[in-house]
């Protein structure tokens, strides 16, 4: 390695715990060393908001995060990139484009992948997902395309299929119906879950509350339906049965994204990054990691929810800025995930359904409390003076961007 006199931290992804890592690096700068964080882009998105997004509640603007700007507050380096592996040692990282990286700490918070996305015949050909925010475009573009073909021909011969039956997953099709009636359109839309009751993450309460709006609103709900392939104009089930569906929303699950799968780092059964409750490496490498790509080994219950990378944040900024300042073994700040946290999803009718220490009820409040929660939460990654340092404004994040060509 190419002596330097400084230790130089990676920041790899700008998901919601890494963002957090670079407020507290803004508001305090870590000592020790430079950040430089790589990302495919500038801006991040916040994911609770993007089924509002696909509704057309929203303009992308609303759950955008400039994580370009962030990083030059932190005092950082951002560079538009993906990372295809991570060394074992932690001490370098090889970006797609075939570029090495030096660096004598790396942290991960690169979200997933729909499981299944690369395995399930027909699936990256043929079906949209919601996240990043382009996907979520795509699909918007499909709907809307839909909804001009309905009103040329006078009738709608679209149809939407989502597989999966999580959160959301439902919240996606509350979104697709709410668009499509706007535009006074109707087509069908079917939710396709593998499990034996919607929303399996929830208590059946959750789920069958759900289920009787979802009936409400006319959208069919298949389960213990597995999808076994998908063409151009249906969704096929591992039963043999035919889901009719030109426009097919993929969002079954979490699987690992390439950096993670391919890294030479210690894993869970699922190719997840495992980590212990200081959120480093079970291996011992400098190698932390959060959100999405992450399994915790002492707590393997916890799901993949935006909730528990929100939350992983702080600690992972503390761990890191004592690493950066050669403690890190010293006093590590350790997460311990909450078993119970307040779920709302927003049925895209003026109401959503809350569910809290396991009453759920529904109702206009709920969605209030929701839109003020993802409010306050992308509004406190934003430039404020009050906040934040003159660095610049969100208008001039292509300042902070270098490309690795």
């Amino acid at each position: 390695m190419t002596a330097r006199h400084h230790r130089r931290l990676v920041l790899l992804g700008g998901g919601h715990a890494h963002i957090e890592v670079l407020r507290q690096a803004a508001r305090r700068r870590f000592n020790g060393g430079e950040i430089l964080v790589i990302s495919p882009s500038a801006h991040s998105h916040y994911t609770g908001m993007i089924p509002g997004f696909v509704r057309g509640s929203y303009k992308e603007f609303a759950l955008t995060i400039d994580v370009a700007w962030l990083t030059r507050a932190a005092g950082g380096t951002f560079q538009e990139g993906c990372a295809a592996t991570v060394a074992a040692d932690g001490r370098s990282v090889e970006l797609e484009n075939g570029h090495v990286l030096e660096c004598d700490l790396v942290s991960a918070d690169v979200g997933s992948e729909p499981s299944g996305w690369r395995d399930v015949p027909g699936v990256a050909d043929h079906a949209f997902t919601a996240r990043p925010i382009e996907r979520a475009m795509a699909l918007v573009d499909a709907i809307d395309h839909a909804i001009e073909r309905a009103r040329e021909r006078g009738t709608a011969r679209d149809a939407v299929a989502i597989v999966g039956g999580g959160g959301g997953a439902v919240e996606i099709a509350f979104a697709i119906r709410a668009r499509a009636e706007a535009a006074a359109v109707s087509f069908p839309v079917t939710l396709i879950e593998a499990e034996a009751r919607l929303l399996p993450e929830f208590e059946a309460a959750m789920g069958q509350t759900a289920s009787r709006v979802l009936r409400k609103r006319s959208i069919d709900v298949l389960t213990r339906a597995r999808a076994a392939a998908v063409t151009a104009e249906e969704v096929l089930l591992a039963d043999e049965r035919r889901v009719a569906s030109t426009i097919t929303v993929w969002l079954g699950g979490a699987g690992p994204v390439a950096v993670t799968r391919n890294s030479s780092l210690p894993k869970d059964a699922n190719h997840f990054w495992e980590v212990t409750s200081t959120l480093r490496s079970t291996g011992g490498a400098p190698v932390w990691g959060a959100g999405d790509c992450i399994a915790l080994r002492d707590f393997p219950w916890v799901p993949k929810a935006g909730v528990y990378a929100v939350r992983e944040g702080p600690v992972l900024a503390v761990n890191l800025r004592a690493a950066m300042a050669g403690e890190a073994d010293r006093d590590a700040a350790t997460y311990e995930p909450q078993q119970s946290y307040v779920s709302i999803l927003d049925t895209a009718d003026g109401r959503a359904i809350m569910r809290w220490k396991g009453r759920v009820i529904r109702g206009r409040v709920p969605l209030w409390l929701k839109s003020y929660i993802d409010s306050q939460f992308v509004d406190r990654y934003r430039p404020s003076w009050r906040r934040w340092p003159r660095v610049g404004s969100v208008s001039m994040a292509g300042r902070y961007v270098t490309r690795a060509d």
